[in-house]
Order: structure tokens, then sequence, then C-alpha cells
């Protein structure tokens, strides 16, 4: 390798801050490409996006490789257009300059979401198993990574599970739901996530970065040490809130509730206090297989998910948010 220069998309998020922060320990060159909003990370050289093809490749030219993270995660009102312009376009603009400045490093951090959902007997599943993506932001995402997959650059795709952890705003809003009580959980019982702390996911991309050989073309999953019953999560952040135990409510009354409250809300611009997209996290179904990364990369998640959700906790509480 000739330089020790990365280039990051979406730095300032929470994947791409707590990785840039961590990469910012080592003897590394780093860019950070942003749209108005900055990291503020020491160390950090930080860019806004040029529109010109030609431009954005000489400004990434010499460097080592490319983590693009940059995204759109929307919401109930977010369009089609809106994830296909930030989640597709985004990628194939960085991916036109990678290949235009020589890059022979392409990390393309995708989701668990383009597999949809995923049948409750399901073990974990690996890599191979074929994405069937359910949502407008889901399709995005797969589209995207078909678009990584068809380039001539070297490439990986990372579908990490769901990733949590300190200074996370996007879990604060299940984590201050428990709080304020009373929670209900839905759903079948079978229905797990791949819980993935944020300092185990960062370490998984930093051996991915660092990998003596790169891959031509590879997808892997970096999640937790095993998938987790999306009622067991909200029971274990009850524990550690010190928050009486979540109630078990059927699911067809709560998906009425919320969709009643979006056809009412919505036109007002108010959020509901349920949506059906948060109901997704009973119904979907997602236990990811680390087995490749394990083998590949020598991942092993160092942080169980109980420590992970009282760290996380004690975090929210210090910022005063909980």
């Amino acid at each position: 390798m000739t330089t020790k220069r990365w280039v990051i998309t979406g730095g300032s998020g929470f994947i791409g801050s707590a990785l840039l922060r961590r990469l910012a320990e080592e003897d590394l060159s780093l860019l950070n490409l942003v749209h108005r909003k900055r990291s503020g990370i020491p160390g950090v050289e930080e860019r806004e996006w040029p529109e010109d093809r030609e431009d954005l490749a000489r400004l990434i030219q010499g460097s080592q490789g490319v983590v693009h993270l940059a995204a759109v995660l929307g919401g109930k009102s977010t369009s089609p257009d809106t994830f296909d312009r930030a989640n597709i376009g985004l990628t194939e603009r960085i991916l036109e300059a990678s290949q235009d400045a020589g890059i022979q490093r392409f990390i393309f951090i995708s989701s668990c979401g383009v597999y949809g959902s995923l049948p409750p007997e399901s073990h974990p599943v690996d890599e191979s198993t074929v994405p069937a993506p359910l949502d407008f932001y889901e399709v995005s995402k797969s589209r995207a990574e078909a678009r990584v997959a068809a380039s001539s650059l070297p490439w990986a795709i990372v579908r990490p599970g769901w990733v949590y952890g300190p200074g996370d705003l996007r879990t604060l809003k299940l984590f201050r739901k428990i709080a304020r009580g009373p929670f209900f959980v839905t759903g079948n019982a079978r229905v797990r996530q791949s819980p993935v702390y944020i300092d185990d996911l960062v370490d998984g991309l930093l051996r991915l970065m660092t990998a003596e050989t790169f891959p031509q073309g590879m997808t892997i999953h970096l999640a937790g040490e095993k998938p987790v019953p999306a009622k067991e999560i909200c029971r274990t952040i009850a524990k550690a809130l010190g928050r009486r135990r979540p109630l078990s409510f059927p699911l067809f009354p709560l998906r009425m509730a919320a969709a009643v409250g979006e056809c009412l809300l919505g036109p007002l611009s108010v959020q509901p206090p349920l949506t059906r997209s948060q109901l997704a996290f009973f119904t979907r179904n997602k236990p990811l297989s680390i087995e490749k990364a394990n083998r590949l990369l020598g991942y092993t998640p160092s942080v169980s998910f109980e420590e992970g959700i009282r760290r996380t906790v004690a975090d929210y509480r210090s910022r005063g948010w909980l």
C-alpha cells in the first residue's frame, strides 16, 4: 500500500463518527466527505461533496481506500425518490470517482434490512441468503449493493446487525419509550434481531480495512455474538433502566392503532406515538451468522448484549437524555 489515507463518507453519523474517532487513534490521514454537518473530530479533514465527478476523483485520488457510509435512513414521510437519490445515487457517484481515482479498497456499509424478514424458524443465516427487501429503504440499499457488486473495484459489502451504543440518537427513541412506560411488546416470540455494539462493529470494520489481503468481492455480516429475540431486547433495556418488564400485547390492535395514527397525524406533519415501521422491529426476523467474519477476519464481539445495554443506558443518562 502506498498511502495510509482513507476516505469516509457519512462520518458525521453515529457509525461514521465512531469509526473516525477510532481511526484518528491510528497513524492515518482521514478525509470525511460531508453534506453540511461536520463531525468536528480533531485531526480529520472534512470537505463538502464536490458536484463534479472529476473533482471528486481528484479529491480522493491517492487514498488507500473508501468506506461509504453516507445514507438516508428516512421515516414514514421519506419519498422513494429521496431514498434513490441518497442511497443509490451517492453510491454510484463515489463508485465512479473511486474507479477514476484507482482506489484499491472500497467498503460499502449496507444493512441487514435487505433481507426483509426471514422465516421465524430460521437459524442464523449466512451471506448467501437472497435479499428480499420490503420497504423503500431496504430496496434502495439492496439496489445500491447491486451497483457495488457490478463495479470493477476491489469491494466488500458489510451488512451490520441492529447497531446500538452510546451516543446513538436513533435507538434512543426505543430506550425513552421503555423508560417512560408503559411499554408493550408484540409479535412472534421467535422473531430475533442481531444486535451489535458500536465498538464491536468498528472493530470489525477496522479489521476489514487493514486486512493483509483485500477481497475482490465479498459480502460479510458484522453483528453480535448471537441473535436476540426482539421481546428480550426490550426486557433487557427495561431491566437496565430499572423499569418494570414490558407488557405483551396482541399484534393486530397495535397495527390498527399505528395505521390510524399515521393517517390522522401524518397529513399534519405530526409524528404518531406508534408507527408501522416501529412495529417491524417485532415482526421482521433477522438472525445473522457471523461465522464468515470470524473465519476471515478473526472477528469476535467482545461486548455482551447485556453489558452493551448497560453502557448505553449509563451514557444516555450522563448526557441527560433519559
